[in-house]
């Protein structure tokens, strides 16, 4: 499951990396500690995931409905906090723009990261233990996908023999039909 989180963590990071203003590449953790030298900074982290029953909890394989929450910090300093807000709230509106109006991002069928996005809530720090004001406007993305778990059947059901009596007939050759079974292929 975290591989899917890590899957759409890794689309998001992409898609940002380019975003002008930021004084390196998005981060992948909320930690360290960011140096005022070092901002404004963009980090992209797995906040959770939640699984839940997709159906029935005790009826056939393990089946879920995964929410993984993505969080999308962006950082500033060196303004006053309501120009931090206004900065931080702006970048915020730029990142979800280039992140749900991307066709290859939001794509639906087979192929997806996700199946939906379930929720987006923003969020603001305003860290005081420095010699200058910090802000943080922290965007966190709910996304929903499918997880199941289905048995591990060591054994392939390659084919299936019928043999046929026929009454009435004692001693007569009873005919053998070998039936294939067609195979799915796994990856």
């Amino acid at each position: 499951m975290t591989t899917a989180a890590w899957d759409i963590r890794e689309a998001i990071v992409e898609r940002l990396s380019d975003l002008p203003g930021y004084k390196a590449l998005p981060r992948r953790t909320p930690l360290p500690q960011l140096q005022p030298d070092k901002l404004p900074r963009l980090s992209v982290f797995i906040m959770g995931e939640r699984l839940t029953p997709d159906g029935e909890a005790n009826a056939g394989p393990p089946a879920f409905v995964a929410e993984i929450t993505i969080g999308i910090s962006d950082m500033r300093a060196f303004a006053t906090p309501s120009v931090l807000d206004g900065q931080n709230d702006a970048a915020v509106d730029a990142i979800e723009e280039r992140l749900l109006s991307d066709p290859s991002f939001t794509e639906k069928g087979p192929h997806a990261l996700f199946e939906a996005v379930t929720g987006i809530t923003r969020e603001r720090h305003y860290p005081q233990d420095g010699e200058t004001y910090f802000a943080e406007l922290r965007l966190a993305m709910t996304f929903r996908i499918r997880v199941d778990y289905p048995p591990f059947v060591p054994d392939r059901f390659k084919d299936m023999a019928v043999t046929a009596k026929r009454p009435g007939h004692p001693g007569a050759p009873e005919p053998t039909i070998i039936i294939p079974v067609p195979q799915e292929e796994t990856p």
